[in-house]
């Protein structure tokens, strides 16, 4: 009776550590697969470092350093912040979740967009450099109009600017300046622009404002313009 008491109480002890294993398994398991989609993973940040800089490298036969990478859990994935190394001061994002990237080439639009405002800086300063125009511009990968025929990985950037909108902003400052005397500046430019811009870009996307004070935040005139329309301005 006491040897099988005996051998009874060890196997019920054996089934317990079993038991016991097996939940802290199940847990540390449960707390990687955690701790992976939230934070991500060591190898999953390199294999995304590696693929932004080796499409990048190839694409524009340059070098190109890393500045940020941080883990997103809704995409989940990572995404970079890169600059060209030969000028630190383009930064873009690359996200390389997607079959080669996902949504566009950020580096080819920020060469596109500094394309196009060095063409219209060097139409208008001739006739408006005593306002001291203020220009940026931007690619709108997420906007999309009928007629439009885009292309987000166009590497080209004159070819891309013929492809792909840009949103384009012109602003200075005057607190003197008559919305009357405004107007008529502002369509002025967005002739100019229309008519002797060496490219179409199609839908463009202008405005024209001009602040009272450098510090402003709200303009104190402004116009908007889209140009070279693609699309039936009247529907």
């Amino acid at each position: 009776m006491n040897n099988h008491a005996l051998k009874g109480g060890v196997a019920g002890k054996s089934w317990v550590k079993i038991l016991l294993l097996t939940i802290i398994s199940l847990t540390m398991i449960c707390g990687l697969l955690w701790v992976n989609a939230v934070w991500g993973n060591p190898i999953r940040k390199q294999m995304a470092k590696s693929r932004c800089l080796d499409y990048y490298q190839n694409q524009y036969h340059q070098l190109f350093s890393v500045h940020k990478i941080e883990y997103s859990s809704k995409l989940p994935g990572y995404v970079l912040t890169l600059s060209p190394e030969n000028d630190p001061q383009i930064q873009f994002t690359c996200n390389p979740n997607c079959d080669i990237l996902c949504y566009s080439d950020e580096y080819g639009g920020v060469l596109a967009s500094r394309l196009l405002v060095e063409d219209i800086q060097a139409m208008i300063d001739p006739s408006y450099a005593h306002l001291a125009l203020q220009m940026n511009a931007a690619e709108d990968p997420f906007t999309e109009y009928g007629g439009e025929n885009p292309d987000y990985f166009e590497t080209n950037p004159r070819i891309r600017l013929t492809k792909n909108h840009q949103n384009l902003s012109i602003a200075w400052v005057d607190p003197a300046l008559s919305r009357e005397d405004f107007d008529r500046i502002a369509e002025e430019i967005a002739a100019l622009i229309e008519t002797q811009l060496p490219i179409i870009n199609p839908d463009l996307q202008v405005t024209i404002a001009v602040f009272a004070d450098e510090s402003d935040l709200v303009a104190h005139n402004e116009a908007d313009f889209i140009l070279f329309t693609t699309f039936d301005t009247d529907q």
